[in-house]
């Protein structure tokens, strides 16, 4: 029995030891080290992946959205005066969250000429400055506005009387479309522009530079300024009603025209002043007079349709017009629409 001898003289302590040693973690297999190794290449990608998501976020702000957008001409290589399409495409591609977005078509569909304080506006509460875009989008505005009167200066259907009239008519009517309804002040650059240019063909060419220079490449009204003027009128000059008078409230349409028949001398006189003027001077005019109880005028307002290519003539016949004395309304205020007619009479 050697061997067991041989057992029972190995001490306690060492034999405990060899027992701990023969106990530990089996030799690693060829199969365990290829899913140590897979499973540490998958914590590291997830780690890179972790990061770059992370910037993404941190890097896409509505903020972040708001210098995209400021920068979109520099960040696109182009410019919103000539390829906007193109700008916008680029700001659409590079936009990070839902609220850039939405402010971004806001300002696409809003009016161009209230695109700059839109974006002014989200810029400052975001503390986004300097804001580049707000220039180009008010330099878009005035080009905008200054396009849309030469459309209207240059349209036939703005001034269906325009060959009626002589070349001191044409400006006059140019000049008091401008005065009224233009937004843009360079209409009125072109209109002190057009007063110094001798009539006929330099005038129409003022005009016909100018719808150029904005795109507007049809401008009918620039060769009816070359076109010679009208032949004169010979006929004795007279005021009267083109068509029946519009009474509004307990007026009587014979106490009406009673009362016109007394002012007609001073509306005729008011033509004859605007003739001396304007040979040629014809036309319409419609004003809106109010009563009150005493029949007295107590308001008068223009009516849509006047056509009268003298606003000192108008004016003059609607003070004449105040004038008309009624019999007393005896109830609530009654309006009458006067239309009036300036013409000569035909020989």
């Amino acid at each position: 029995m050697p061997g067991a001898m041989a057992e029972a003289s190995v001490p306690p302590k060492k034999k405990a030891r060899k027992k701990a040693k023969a106990a530990a973690a089996p030799p690693v297999r060829p199969a365990d080290e290829g899913f140590l190794a897979w499973r540490t290449w998958a914590i590291a990608g997830a780690l890179v992946l972790g990061g770059v998501i992370a910037w993404k976020l941190v890097g896409t702000s509505y903020r972040h959205d708001l210098e995209t957008i400021c920068n979109s001409e520099k960040g696109s290589g182009y410019s919103l005066d000539h390829d906007s399409s193109k700008v916008a495409q680029w700001a659409r591609e590079h936009l990070g969250t839902p609220e850039g977005n939405e402010l971004y078509s806001g300002l696409t569909e809003t009016r161009v000429a209230d695109r700059p304080k839109k974006l002014q506006d989200a810029a400052d509460k975001a503390g986004v400055s300097p804001c580049p875009a707000v220039a180009s989008y008010q330099k878009l505005a005035t080009t905008a506005e200054a396009r849309s009167d030469l459309q209207h200066l240059c349209s036939e259907l703005s001034f269906p009387k325009l060959l009626a009239t002589d070349d001191g008519g044409r400006l006059a009517m140019l000049q008091t479309w401008v005065d009224q309804n233009a937004r843009s002040p360079r209409s009125k650059e072109l209109m002190a522009a057009l007063t110094q240019a001798p009539a006929g063909a330099e005038r129409a060419k003022v005009l016909a530079d100018a719808a150029g220079k904005f795109d507007v490449f049809s401008c009918v009204n620039a060769k009816t300024l070359e076109k010679p003027p009208p032949p004169v009128p010979t006929g004795a000059p007279v005021v009267r009603l083109f068509t029946d008078l519009q009474i509004i409230g307990g007026l009587r349409e014979e106490d009406v025209k009673k009362a016109l028949d007394g002012v007609n001398p001073a509306l005729l006189s008011c033509y004859k002043e605007g003739i001396s003027r304007r040979p040629d001077l014809t036309g319409q005019v419609l004003v809106k007079l109010s009563f009150d109880e005493a029949g007295k005028v107590s308001k008068d307002e223009p009516g849509e349709g006047s056509e009268l290519a003298d606003q000192q003539t108008t004016m003059c016949l609607v003070h004449a017009l105040r004038q008309l004395r009624l019999p007393p309304v005896g109830g609530p205020m009654a309006s009458v629409m006067v239309p009036l007619e300036l013409a000569h009479a035909i020989k």
